[in-house]
């Protein structure tokens, strides 16, 4: 987590760190937000989409925005910002609003930069 200044309630940022740990492991994210994700994979996500939709004869645009449209499920299952809250059963708490939540709370700006998951054992 990055901050723009100093948090004046630490405990809210420890509790939001151990929140976004808590997904990590429970969600296993593999990006931090939209922007992290290499154009070659969003355009590989889009091709599968298009061919999934080929046998419909529906305009090369119109497939485009399908495509893009469809991009959403991809961004909520990879993106860690656009993940629906583990702790969240109706999935309408995203990640990105307990960010908002705590920075708006302590009138900081709170970016999550970068996340590291570990695994043991398993395949």
């Amino acid at each position: 987590l990055k901050t723009n200044k100093v948090c004046p309630a630490k405990d809210d940022l420890k509790e939001l760190a151990k929140e976004l740990s808590l997904q990590v492991a429970g969600a296993n994210p593999s990006y931090v937000d939209r922007t992290a994700i290499p154009n070659d994979v969003i355009e590989k996500e889009k091709d599968i989409v298009k061919k999934q939709m080929e046998g419909q004869k529906k305009p090369p645009e119109v497939l485009e925005k399908i495509a893009t449209g469809k991009l959403k499920q991809f961004y909520e299952m990879n993106c860690l910002i656009d993940q629906p809250h583990v702790r969240d059963a109706s999935g309408k708490t995203k990640v990105q609003n307990l960010v908002e939540a705590v920075s708006k709370k302590n009138d900081v700006t709170i970016d999550v930069v970068r996340f590291e998951r570990f695994r043991i054992g398993g395949s």
